[in-house]
């Protein structure tokens, strides 16, 4: 039997303990996060993605380009494909920022 810790039952407490910590973290920060289109911090996260995958095209004040659906948007606003919260948004953004050679 393969344990990712060690077998005193003190110590699988303190790992489910952090665990369950860091999953009520994840809900309360991020998942339940409500998503604002015409946020300031929306604009900038949309405009940080444009940058990276289209560099060398402007990106319009409204945020709205047929280029979006190249990368795989449903419409030109790429605000209205965000239906669940704000977390799908600061996943792409995330991914965008830290590997930017794999969006390319």
């Amino acid at each position: 039997m393969l344990l990712c810790a060690p077998r005193s039952s003190g110590a699988k407490r303190d790992l489910w303990r952090s665990a369950n910590e860091t999953l009520h973290e994840l809900r309360s920060r991020h998942c339940n996060c409500d998503f604002e289109p015409d946020s300031s911090e929306t604009r900038q996260m949309f405009s940080d993605i444009w940058k990276v995958v289209f560099e060398e095209e402007p990106l319009a004040e409204d945020l709205k380009s047929e280029s979006w659906k190249r990368m795989g948007f449903q419409s030109s606003d790429p605000r209205t494909d965000i239906r669940a919260g704000r977390f799908a948004l600061d996943q792409l953004h995330y991914f965008t920022v830290v590997h930017p050679q794999k969006l390319r």
